[in-house]
C-alpha cells in the first residue's frame, strides 16, 4: 500500500525548511488497533425449556448455536472471554484449552455456560445454559465481546449476542367440572358395642351406642343421597358379628341398625376380632361390582381384649384381657390388614370418640384405593356425625393453573432461565414458592417444606395446588357437593426466573357439577357444561361462547352474536355418538370447530361434515355417511346446507 505523507503549516504559524535527501521521508505506521470481526447472535429460547417467540428488544434467532469467520492472514493461538458475566447468578469464567481450540465459559458451580469453538479462522459458539439479563421486564439483549490473538501477536474482536428468554404465561377463564355425580359405593360399618359404648352418656342424655347409630344414620342417609351405595354392617366387642348378613339396600341397613343393642355378657373390645370379621364379610354376597369401597370403623376405646395369636387376625377371643400392649394390633396383623385393603381398594376410616387414644385406631386407618398410609381421627360424640359425613369421598377435579398458548407446567412456561420464584394468590390467601429451596411461605411469614399446598376455599371445599408443577386438586365441600352448588375461585399468580424476569397472570376457575344448567348474564361470557354430562346451557344477551363438551347438551344462545365450541373431546363413538342441540342457531351464529376437526378445511370439510337441513353429522376421522358418525348437532331452524354455511362464515376451522 502507498500512503501519502503531507507536511503543512498551521494557520496563521510559521514552518521551518526541512532538508531531505533525494525529497524523500521514510515513514512507519503502526497500526495496533483490533480487527473487528462483527458479531453474531445466540438465543436462550434455544436451550431446553426455551420458550420460542418474537417477543423482546430484539429477537433474531431461536437458536441457541451460532457461526462466524475472523479471517486473519495467520493462525490464531487463543481466545479470550468476557468478564462480569453471570449465570444464574454464579460468575463465569473461561478457560482456553489449545488441545481441541474451544473456549469454555464455566459457572462457580461447575456447569458449562458456553463454548467457542475455533476451526481454522471459523468458528461456532454454543449456548449451553442462560445468561442472566438486566432487564426484568422483557426478553433483552446482552452483548458479550471476545477477542483473538494470532501467533504473530495480532488481535481481533468478535461480538456475541445473547437473546433472554422469559416466562409466558397467559389469563385464563376455566369451566373446570366439579364431578358430582353419584358413584356406586360399597359401605362397610364397624360399631364398636363393648360396655364403655352403653355405660358412658353424652350430654344430651343418650349412650355412646345410640349416639353413634344416630350418627351413622346421618352417613348411610347421605351416602344414599349421594351414591348409589350397598352397606355392610357388623359390630363387635369381644368378638365380630355380622348384622345384615351380606350387604343390602341402605333403608334395610338402616333398620338392621335400630336393631343393635348392647350384650351385658360381652364388654370388651377386641379389635382383632372386628378386623377378622370385616375381611370374611367383605366378600359375602350383595356387593356392588366396580364400585369405590368405603369403611368407617368407630369405636370409643382401646382394645381390651385380642384373639391370642399374633401371625394371623382371628374371630376369636382367646388372648389376656386388659393387656394393652398384647391387646393391640402388632405390626404382622397390620400388615395382614393393609394387605387386604390395598388388594381390595378399601378406604378404611378409623373414627374414636370422646378421648379414646388414636395409636390403635392409626393400625386401622389406611387408604388401600391410593394405597396411603392414614391416620385415626378424634371427635367429640357431638360432632361424632358431622366428621363421618366429612369423610366422604367427593371425587376430585384436576386440572393446572399454570399454562401459555402451547404448554401447561411450571417447567415449560418458565423459559430457558428456569423458574426461581412462584407467588399465588389463593382466593386471597397469598403464598410464594421458592422453587431453589423447596419452600413455601404464606402472608404471615409461616413456611412450609416442599411445593404442595392446601387451601380451604370460601365455600369449605378444598383446593391443593402443586407450585412446582402447576397441577391442582378441588374437592367439594360434601353438602356443597349434594345441593350441587357452584363455585367459583380465582387464582392470581407471578412467575419470576432465575435472571429476574417475572410475568403475571390470572386464572379464574368455575367449578359446575356434571349435568348441572349453566345460565348466562346479559354481558356475554363463555358458558360451559361438564364432560360425559348432559347440561342445559342457556346464554344471556350479549355475544356467549357456548361449550356444551362430551355428553348430550341442549344450548340456546339468546340474544347477540354467540359461537357454539367443541374440542377434540367433545364427541361420542361411532356406536353411541353424542348428540347436542342448539335451540335457537341464527345467522349470526357460529360453529367452531377448529379443535374438533384438526385436519378439516373448507376444501375437505364434506368428508367429515353432512348438513341435512337441522340436522348436522360429524365424524371426526373422516369419511362422514349414513350412520358414520359420532356427533350429531341439530340446528332447530336451520335451512342453509354446508356450502351456505361456509360461505356465510358460520363455520370456524
Amino acid at each position: 500500500e502507498v500512503y501519502n505523507v503531507v507536511i503543512s503549516n498551521p494557520q496563521g504559524g510559521g514552518y521551518e525548511a526541512v532538508a531531505v535527501g533525494n525529497d524523500k521521508v521514510a515513514t512507519t505506521i503502526t497500526d495496533n488497533d483490533p480487527c473487528d470481526f462483527g458479531k453474531v447472535a445466540v438465543s436462550e429460547e434455544g436451550l431446553h425449556y426455551g420458550i420460542k417467540d418474537t417477543l423482546g428488544t430484539v429477537d433474531t434467532t431461536d437458536s441457541a448455536v451460532a457461526n462466524g469467520s475472523l479471517n486473519f492472514e495467520d493462525a490464531i493461538e487463543s481466545i479470550e472471554g468476557p468478564t462480569g458475566i453471570t449465570s444464574k447468578g454464579e460468575a463465569v469464567s473461561w478457560s482456553w484449552d489449545a488441545n481441541t481450540n474451544t473456549l469454555t465459559g464455566t459457572s462457580v458451580s461447575g456447569s458449562d455456560v458456553m463454548t467457542v469453538k475455533l476451526n481454522g479462522q471459523d468458528y461456532e459458539v454454543t449456548l449451553l445454559a442462560p445468561i442472566d439479563h438486566s432487564d426484568t421486564n422483557a426478553e433483552d439483549i446482552l452483548d458479550l465481546e471476545f477477542k483473538a490473538t494470532t501467533v504473530t501477536g495480532l488481535s481481533g474482536k468478535f461480538g456475541v449476542t445473547v437473546e433472554d428468554d422469559m416466562p409466558s404465561i397467559k389469563d385464563e377463564n376455566v369451566e373446570a367440572t366439579a364431578i358430582y355425580s353419584k358413584p356406586m359405593v360399597n359401605l362397610m360399618i364397624v360399631l364398636d358395642n363393648s360396655g364403655s359404648m352403653t355405660n358412658q352418656v353424652t350430654a344430651d342424655g343418650e349412650t355412646y351406642l345410640q349416639a353413634s347409630k344416630d350418627a351413622i344414620t346421618d352417613l348411610v342417609n347421605t351416602y344414599k343421597d349421594y351414591s348409589a351405595v350397598k352397606v355392610n354392617l357388623s359390630w363387635f366387642s369381644g368378638l365380630g358379628h355380622s348384622v345384615t348378613n351380606g350387604w343390602v339396600t341402605a333403608d334395610k341397613a338402616l333398620a338392621l341398625l335400630d336393631t343393635i343393642q348392647w350384650d351385658e355378657h360381652d364388654q370388651l373390645t377386641n379389635y382383632d376380632a372386628a378386623l377378622a370379621n370385616t375381611m370374611e364379610t367383605f366378600f359375602d354376597s350383595g356387593r356392588l361390582s366396580g364400585a369405590q369401597n368405603q369403611l368407617y370403623f368407630v369405636s370409643d376405646g382401646k382394645p381390651t381384649l385380642d384373639d391370642g395369636n399374633e401371625s394371623a387376625i382371628l374371630n376369636q377371643a382367646d388372648g389376656d384381657s386388659f393387656e394393652w400392649s398384647e391387646n393391640s394390633i402388632n405390626d404382622t396383623e397390620e400388615g395382614i390388614w393393609i394387605d387386604f385393603l390395598k388388594a381390595n381398594d378399601i378406604n378404611s376410616h378409623a373414627i374414636g370418640i370422646n378421648g379414646s387414644e388414636t395409636e390403635s385406631l392409626n393400625d386401622v386407618a389406611y387408604d388401600g384405593i391410593n394405597d396411603t398410609n392414614t391416620d385415626g381421627t378424634q371427635v367429640d360424640i357431638s360432632e361424632l356425625a358431622n366428621e363421618l359425613v366429612s369423610q366422604i369421598d367427593v371425587k376430585k377435579t384436576t386440572g393446572n393453573l399454570i399454562k401459555n398458548n402451547v404448554n401447561e407446567g411450571l417447567l415449560s412456561v418458565s423459559g430457558a432461565d428456569g423458574a426461581s420464584i412462584v407467588s399465588m394468590d389463593i382466593a386471597g390467601a397469598v403464598y410464594t414458592y421458592d422453587v431453589n429451596t423447596n419452600v413455601i411461605t404464606d402472608a404471615s411469614g409461616n413456611t412450609f417444606n416442599g411445593s404442595e399446598i392446601s387451601v380451604t376455599t370460601p365455600k369449605g371445599s378444598k383446593f391443593e395446588v402443586d407450585f412446582s408443577t402447576g397441577d391442582y386438586v378441588y374437592s367439594a365441600e360434601v353438602e356443597m357437593a349434594l345441593n350441587k352448588e357452584t363455585e367459583d375461585l380465582q387464582v392470581k399468580y407471578m412467575v419470576t426466573d432465575n435472571d429476574g424476569d417475572h410475568m403475571s397472570a390470572t386464572t379464574n376457575l368455575h367449578f359446575v357439577p356434571e349435568g348441572n344448567q349453566v345460565v348466562g348474564g346479559d354481558n356475554g361470557g363463555y358458558l360451559s357444561g361438564a364432560a360425559n354430562s348432559d347440561d342445559v346451557i342457556i346464554g344471556g344477551a350479549g355475544d356467549d361462547v357456548i361449550q356444551g363438551k362430551s355428553g348430550s347438551d341442549t344450548m340456546s344462545g339468546g340474544e347477540g352474536n354467540d359461537v357454539f365450541v367443541w374440542d377434540a373431546e367433545d364427541k361420542g363413538s361411532i356406536s353411541e355418538p353424542d348428540h347436542d342441540k342448539i335451540a335457537d342457531f341464527s345467522g349470526s351464529d357460529k360453529l367452531d370447530l377448529s379443535d374438533l376437526l384438526v385436519d378439516a378445511n373448507k376444501g375437505n370439510l364434506s368428508d367429515y361434515m353432512q348438513v341435512d337441513g337441522d340436522n348436522v353429522y360429524i365424524n371426526t376421522e373422516g369419511s362422514v355417511s349414513g350412520n358414520n358418525y359420532n356427533l350429531h348437532i341439530t340446528l332447530t331452524g336451520n335451512t342453509s346446507d354446508l356450502d351456505t354455511l361456509l360461505a356465510n362464515d358460520q363455520i370456524i376451522l
